[in-house]
């Protein structure tokens, strides 16, 4: 029974953000004047205390230290509330700049997950795990959707890796960190550390780009990763752009024996029907390292 393969049609893939956002410098703080402001505004009563002092003392008698005495603790206690309201001020200044930029950051830090989360969906969209590709292959409107001129034709995944949020956080240019308020700066700097960086995107390499890429490690490592490699080009490349040929010994050779399915290992030159040693077989026709191992070498040629 002979299965036929057809190309999948282009699904459009999740739109990923790009470009820059420009971050809000925090607020500054406002001058603090402090008790010093306080006493500036009571000197004037003050002086007019000690006015009352000297006359109580001059011939006023008890009743007049007495006066003297009311007025003053009058004094001293208008001094305390305008330090106590003066203060109370710049803490609802200060609470009210800070409530309104810390509102700020939330708005940019959904903005900024909503920008991570699509990267991540579109990188996974480009290379899935290498455990979905049979269902990509079975569902079929994605197989082999790639041909020779589309931008990623031959980028594979090789793992995951950190990588640079694709919305480029641009942090703001503020004076110096004494004249800002330093919750709203601890806020900003721990945004900008948090998602700047996106960890565990799927990363891919060109295979263009390279004559031979070499894999290092153990056996099965490097067996399960060029398998993984094999597997995403001929899952997005149709046969015909694509070839793909085993150079192994006959231990490892059993290994690869799964290779013989895939059409991209069948060559032009015999029958598709031919034993699984013809396909395998390397000739002239392909020419182009691939990946390579201690023990095995898979070898693709883009036409």
């Amino acid at each position: 029974m002979a299965t036929t393969l057809q190309r999948g049609r282009r699904v459009e893939p999740p739109r990923v953000p790009e470009g820059a956002l420009e971050l809000d410098p925090p607020p500054e703080l406002a001058p603090h004047e402090g008790i010093g402001g306080a006493l500036m505004m009571a000197l004037p009563m003050l002086a007019s205390v000690g006015s009352i002092v000297f006359v109580a003392s001059s011939g006023g008698g008890a009743r007049g230290f007495i006066a003297a005495g009311m007025f003053l603790l009058a004094t001293l206690g208008f001094v305390a509330v305008s330090v106590e309201r003066q203060l109370k001020q710049r803490r609802t200044q200060v609470g009210g700049s800070r409530r309104e930029y810390l509102q700020y950051l939330s708005t940019v830090r959904a903005r900024v997950r909503a920008a991570a989360d699509a990267q991540r969906d579109g990188l996974t969209w480009l290379h899935p795990s290498p455990s979905a590709l049979a269902a990509v292959a079975e569902e079929g409107s994605r197989l082999w959707e790639r041909p020779a001129d589309d931008p990623h034709a031959l980028h594979v995944r090789y793992g995951t890796s950190t990588q640079p949020l694709a919305l480029e956080l641009v942090p703001p240019t503020t004076t110096s960190i004494d004249q800002v308020d330093p919750v709203c700066a601890s806020a900003l700097h721990r945004l900008l550390s948090v998602h700047r960086a996106q960890p565990d995107l799927p990363a891919a390499i060109d295979l263009s780009a390279f004559s031979r890429v070499e894999l290092l490690g153990s056996v099965e490592h490097v067996r399960a990763l060029a398998r993984s490699l094999v597997c995403e080009a001929t899952a997005f490349h149709a046969p015909q752009g694509l070839v793909v040929a085993v150079l192994a010994d006959d231990d490892a050779a059993r290994d690869w024996d799964w290779v013989k399915w895939l059409p991209h290992a069948h060559s032009e030159r015999e029958s598709v029907h031919a034993p699984s040693s013809i396909r395998l077989k390397f000739n002239d026709e392909f020419s182009v390292p691939f990946v390579t191992s201690s023990d095995l070498a898979v070898t693709t040629t883009q036409f």
